[in-house]
Formats: structure tokens, sequence, C-alpha cells
């Protein structure tokens, strides 16, 4: 009696422990070295970075070489190359409209062309460096500046109000007119 009990204790952890686990994704840039194309706002006290964007206190600029290391259903492991640094990049599944690879390679690819904001204003100039948002910059400048609203709040880029999230209970707008930030609702 005993040895059965026993045997139903190892196979409920180890059915646990199996349904804790997420499934790996087959992502074909896996430990490549890739480039960022949006600045990164990550949370550096925990080493964090999330899918629905939240505007943290850290800075990774765009074209930083980066590696993927590994994907599963609800995280990657990511690498930042230039300082060693591993993120968690947590993916919040439930927001996203795309699939995970695609949300990843609007993030990711194996070059980063900088020509295009070297042609940009000085404010957009400003506001990517600085990882913010100014009145004044432009649409592209500001999705390098501080990277793509969540899919969730803003489904269309072609939008005049996109909403981002400094974190879990703080929001802002960036409203725009003509293609240019005319207020920012904080």
């Amino acid at each position: 009696m005993k040895k059965k009990s026993v045997w139903l204790a190892v196979g409920v952890t180890v059915l646990l422990a199996l349904t804790m686990c997420h499934s790996r994704i087959n992502y074909p840039n896996a430990n490549k070295q890739l480039y960022v194309l949006v600045n990164l706002h990550p949370d550096e006290g925990h080493l964090r970075m999330y899918s629905v964007n939240y505007q943290r206190e850290g800075l990774i600029k765009y074209c930083t070489p980066m590696t993927i290391l590994d994907v599963s259903e609800k995280q990657a492991k990511i690498r930042d190359d230039a300082t060693g640094k591993v993120y968690t990049y947590l993916l919040q599944t439930k927001t996203m409209r795309t699939s995970i690879e695609e949300h990843l390679n609007k993030l990711f690819a194996e070059s980063c062309d900088r020509t295009t904001v070297d042609k940009m204003s000085p404010v957009d100039k400003e506001g990517i460096e600085s990882g913010t948002v100014k009145t004044g910059m432009s649409k592209e400048a500001v999705l390098v500046a501080i990277g793509y609203p969540p899919e969730s709040e803003t489904p269309d880029l072609a939008s005049d109000r996109w909403k981002y999230w400094t974190n879990r209970m703080l929001t802002f707008v960036v409203e725009f007119k003509d293609g240019v930030v005319s207020n920012i609702i904080r």
C-alpha cells in the first residue's frame, strides 16, 4: 500500500513539473546575432522586458547587437551582446495580435540600417537618442524611440492616438496630427 502511494506522489509531481514547463518554439533566428530595430526599455532591476512594451527605466538603444537565446510560449531569453546581460522577455500572448515569431521580427533583424534615422529631423534624433517621445516627432521616430505600442491598445498604427504603458498601472497617450506628435497625455 505504501509503495502505491509513493508512486502516485511521484507521478503527480512529474505531471505538475511537466505542466509548469513552457513549450519551446522553434524560432528561426534563435542563437544568431541580431540587431534591435527600436529602443527597448527594460526593467533593469529584474532584467525583464515585456511584449506589451512597458516603458521602464532602462534603455537599450536601437541597432544594439542582441542574441535571442531561447523562445517558449511565455518568454524569450535575450542577451544584450554589448553588455552580456541576459533579459527575460515576457510574452503576454493574450494581448498580442500577431504570432510570437512575427512579434519578435518587428523588433529584431539581421541588420540595422541607420541611414533612415540619420535623415530625420533634430527633434526626432533627440527623442531617439534619449529614448523618449517629444512633441514634433514623426510616427516613425516615435517607433524607434519608444517602440511599438501594445497591440491590444493600439491595433492600428494609422491611428492618431497611440496608448503606451509605463507599467501595469500607469499609461500615457501619444497624439498625432498629420503624422507628427501634437500632444502627450500623461
